[in-house]
């Protein structure tokens, strides 16, 4: 079940050091608040009112041939299902 605990191990298990989201909130600015955060991400899923954001895409091109596809989503996305 998703509670607040939850996230929270969650939250912990993400690398620190990644780029931060579309949103522009790095690991470190959405736990400068994370209990208020985590508390309304509960509260929006519970109610069915969770929309996620699409993620950031970018490519680069590898050895001149083909493009590797990579995407970025926000803290808040990453956090709800990183945790196994």
């Amino acid at each position: 079940m998703l509670d607040v605990e939850y996230l929270r191990d969650c939250y912990q298990s993400l690398n620190r050091n990644r780029a931060v989201g579309i949103d522009n909130i790095s690991w470190q600015e959405y736990g400068a608040k994370l209990d208020e955060n985590l508390a309304q991400l509960v509260s929006r899923l519970k109610r069915k009112k969770y929309k996620p954001i699409p993620a950031r895409r970018g490519w680069y091109l590898v050895f001149s041939i083909w493009y590797l596809v990579f995407g970025i989503s926000r803290a808040e996305g990453t956090a709800k299902f990183s945790h196994r």
